[in-house]
């Protein structure tokens, strides 16, 4: 990436411009961001990314981008940063953009007439830099920033349980043996793993037919899914589109007699992995075929040099039986302006516990105050400021 252009002051000088989509110079700013290179065009594009501020030098060396998505009620013009759910939504930052330089980026009628008097990023890391120095700069512009908390994520250190002694221990790994040789005598049990070129949509069917006999297809509404309609359904197949991200994307398929019953899915950047989903039939739960994915995938893991694992939040149990200990605070962010209109949001989002959970809040603001058209007062007002200010 070339040096930034500088002004007499030392500050670097930013051109500010709205793109519709998502355009292709995010590819060259998440090459340059360690462990959140998949944050790519695609990665936006494909969560239904309509419009983009960029942020680039006066020679066209962009230094930060945020894709904006339409959130909730059409009619409240919410805007959210897109992105899979997991393992977080951020924006891309350069890291040699400064404070004052994202200051001026979010205190500019650019970025206001973009995104309105509220959007959203999350979830991610509480203790992510690049979020810090956004949740600092923003304070500094006139945000108000609300966070709901989504517990901590869980993390595997390798090289620190190996130094320890053998990981997985041995009676691990001879307990999953046992599992294996039980559902040997169903069929012939083989192990595919998949990644790079090798995702093709007969890869992702198979993982969509394992999570269709899954717990979460017969329990749930199958929102959760990442692969059915119901769920994430098409949003993977997209995001592999581009190589760049298919060669960060891998999976490992059990099959029994041909017929896949568990996987393991994950997002690797250098020697870090992120764990994304994970499932199997239900029809094998006996047979523990879950626990054989996970285990022939840490071994995997290894063996390609994968160093962290990082598991997200939820189901400490079996994550601590894995080795993993709890990680960073995850949050949700909420970006607020002008002060009025945080005042009426702030308690909603903050005791909401879901992605709807603002809305519902909003909702029952409404029915108590009996005013159904307050929010949207509010909002035309906030955003008739945010425009004269």
């Amino acid at each position: 990436m070339r040096a930034p252009a500088a002004r007499a002051d030392g500050r670097q000088s930013l051109r500010l411009s709205v793109h519709p989509g998502v355009p292709p110079a995010l590819d060259a700013l998440a090459a340059g961001l360690g462990d959140r290179a998949f944050l790519r065009a695609a990665w936006f594009a494909a969560a239904g990314g309509e419009r983009t501020l960029v942020a680039a030098t006066a020679d066209g060396v962009p230094l930060a981008a945020f894709p904006a998505a339409p959130m909730g009620p059409p009619a409240l013009g919410v805007a959210a940063v897109p992105g899979s759910y997991w393992p977080f939504r951020a924006v891309p930052l350069a890291p040699e953009l400064g404070r004052a330089e994202l200051e001026e980026i979010l205190s500019s009628r650019t970025f206001r007439s973009a995104f309105g008097p509220l959007w959203r990023m999350g979830p991610f890391y509480r203790d992510d830099p690049a979020a810090a120095r956004l949740v600092s700069a923003a304070a500094a512009s006139g945000w108000t920033a609300s966070a709901r908390r989504l517990g901590r994520t869980f993390l595997i250190d390798i090289p620190t349980l190996r130094a320890a002694g053998p990981w997985p221990t041995g009676s691990t790994l001879k307990r999953v043996r046992n599992y294996e040789n039980r559902l040997r005598r169903l069929g012939e049990v083989t192990f595919e793993r998949i990644a790079g070129s090798d995702w093709t949509p007969a890869a992702f069917d198979a993982l969509a037919a394992i999570e269709a006999a899954s717990w979460i297809a017969s329990r749930t509404d199958g929102s959760g899914a990442k692969f059915l309609a119901s769920g994430q359904g098409d949003y993977w197949r997209r995001v592999a589109a581009d190589p760049a991200v298919a060669a960060m994307l891998s999976a490992l398929v059990v099959r029994v007699g041909g017929r896949p019953v568990a996987f393991c899915f994950d997002l690797n950047v250098g020697s870090l992995q992120y764990g994304i989903a994970a499932s199997h039939d239900a029809a094998f739960d006996s047979f523990r075929p879950g626990r054989i994915a996970t285990c022939r995938n840490l071994e995997w893991a290894i063996e390609r040099g994968i160093e962290r694992i990082d598991l997200g939040a939820g189901d400490s149990g079996y994550k601590a039986e894995m080795g993993a200990s709890p990680g960073p605070e995850i949050v949700d962010m909420l970006f607020i302006r002008p002060p009025a209109l945080a005042a009426l949001l702030r308690p909603a989002w903050e005791a909401s516990t879901s992605e709807e959970g603002l809305f519902g809040g909003l909702r029952e603001i409404r029915l108590k105050r009996r005013t159904p058209t307050l929010l949207a007062g509010v909002v035309t007002a906030a955003a008739a400021v945010a425009f004269l200010e």
